[in-house]
Parts: C-alpha cells; structure tokens; sequence
C-alpha cells in the first residue's frame, strides 16, 4: 500500500482502547502529537522491540492535556510523514 492511499485510511495508524489511550501502527517509526499552535506535546520514538507506540493523553513534562484538536505526525521509515486530525477528550 502506497502512502497516498494510507494517508486517507486512518484505521490504518491509529486505534484506542477502553482507557481512552492512542495505539499506533507498530511499524510507525515515530510520533508527535503537536497542539493547535504546532508545538510538540509528545514525542515517542520506535524501540527495536517494535511494540506499538502507545499515548495517554500525558505531555513530555508529564501532564494530562487539555481536551481539545491535536495533529498527529506519524513517520514511517523511509516515506513522508503523514498527519491526521485528532480531537482528544480528556477523562
């Protein structure tokens, strides 16, 4: 599968589990999720185990986020990142 088609299947990259949590594709090598002002709330690179990466709504400094938009940016190796819209709803 291209990354023209993945870009418009987001089942593909991201799914959620009952505590609200994102689960990425495994084969993501790496995700940001940026706020609306594109800063980085989140950073997780691809360990060598390849589990799926895995966010909770927690920022880098450790903090719940606010609900609200979000952009995630989710890098495959060797093709163009791709970002998908999210609306996060905080517990």
């Amino acid at each position: 599968m291209n990354a023209t088609n993945r870009q418009y299947n987001h089942n593909n990259h991201i799914k959620s589990n009952l505590n609200n949590d994102l689960i990425f594709n495994s084969s993501a090598v790496e995700i940001t999720v940026l706020d609306r002002w594109g800063n980085a709330v989140w950073k997780k690179r691809q360990d060598e185990a390849l589990r799926p990466i895995t966010w909770s709504g927690i920022d880098r400094f450790g903090e719940k986020v606010s609900s609200g938009s979000y952009l995630c940016k989710i890098v495959y190796s060797g093709e163009p990142a791709i970002y998908i819209p999210l609306v996060f709803i905080q517990k």
